[in-house]
Formats: C-alpha cells, structure tokens, sequence
C-alpha cells in the first residue's frame, strides 16, 4: 500500500472514502471525490457549525449539490 497525493491518483474505483482533514480542505477533497466518482464520502472534520457563524455557513455551502456532476 502506499500513499497518493490525491483522491484523483488513486487507480481503483471507490466505494467510499473518509475524509479527515480541516473544514478549510473540504472542498478540494469533495471536488476530488466527485470527478473520481467516489460514491460515497463520509467526513470527519472541525471548523463548521461548532466555531461559530462562519463555521456554519461554510458548512452549508460544501452540502450545496454539484451541479455540474450530476450530484444531488
């Protein structure tokens, strides 16, 4: 086994993938998920709704459906 920089370099499909990274990283890692087509992501993180308004309102938009992947 060995590690890869990215969801995208992995060369399998993926049933499903757990994200632990902070809420600033989200983004690129589900960007990543959905252009490999990872059918599942279940994230593990901090710096949402727990700190405060910010962290709520960013909570929201990385749930907001992709659109442009078919996802949601």
């Amino acid at each position: 086994m060995c590690a890869l920089p990215t969801v995208r370099d992995i060369p399998d499909e993926i049933d499903l993938a757990i994200a632990a990274v902070p809420a600033e990283s989200i983004d690129a890692v589900l960007d990543d998920c959905l252009a490999k087509g990872v059918k599942a992501l279940l994230v593990v993180s901090s710096g949402f709704g727990e700190t405060g308004p910010k962290g709520a309102t960013q909570s929201g938009a990385w749930r907001t459906p992709r659109v442009r992947t078919g996802c949601g």
